[in-house]
């Protein structure tokens, strides 16, 4: 998404001791923009399925299916595959886990550019599964919340694959939710 520019130019007569914003505790700002959303079990198929056809438009293959699993009784993991770039160990650790980085601010044919979808996923529980697929490359990440309720993204296993270039995103699925994801999976 490209976003509108308002330029502000600050002149100062004289020199002043100027203080810039941050972030203090990221685990409060993590707890807030995690309660942002009012219906988790919508979002998360809405923010992941939007994240994968993403990245088929990335490599100018937006009309390729994405492909998902639905969960069941027997095998309660939504599971989101998408063919696209996958998320590469720079792109994962400086993009992907970080709020308010994106890289969909190039154009407007992508969903998104916040830097906050890719993290919807603690709107509802405290962690997934990302297997992605990179040049070559199979990384398979625990992605959760730590004890201090801060999001941490762990480096489970790397090996060579033969496997197209592309992201899986497992999500566990309470039993009592199955029918309302699925519901919301052929809503979206």
């Amino acid at each position: 998404m490209i976003f509108g520019t308002k330029s502000t130019k600050l002149e100062m007569s004289e020199e002043f001791n100027v203080m810039e914003s941050g972030v203090g505790d990221l685990g409060i700002i993590f707890q807030i923009l995690s309660g942002l959303y009012n219906d988790p079990q919508r979002i998360i198929v809405q923010e992941y399925i939007a994240n994968a056809r993403d990245a088929h438009r990335e490599i100018n293959k937006g009309d390729m299916a994405v492909d998902v699993t639905l969960p069941t009784y027997l095998e309660s993991e939504l599971k989101i595959r998408d063919y696209g770039p996958g998320i590469s160990p720079d792109r994962m650790k400086n993009v992907f886990i970080n709020y308010g980085t994106s890289t969909k601010r190039g154009d407007n044919i992508q969903t998104g550019a916040f830097g906050i979808g890719a993290k919807s996923v603690f709107c509802y529980t405290d962690s997934c599964t990302i297997e992605t697929w990179v040049d070559g490359i199979y990384y398979n990440y625990s992605y959760m919340v730590d004890d201090d309720k801060k999001p941490k993204c762990i480096l489970i296993d790397s090996f060579e694959s033969s496997e197209r270039t592309g992201t899986r995103i497992s999500i566990y699925i309470a039993s009592s939710d199955l029918n309302t994801v699925c519901a919301n999976l052929y809503f979206v």
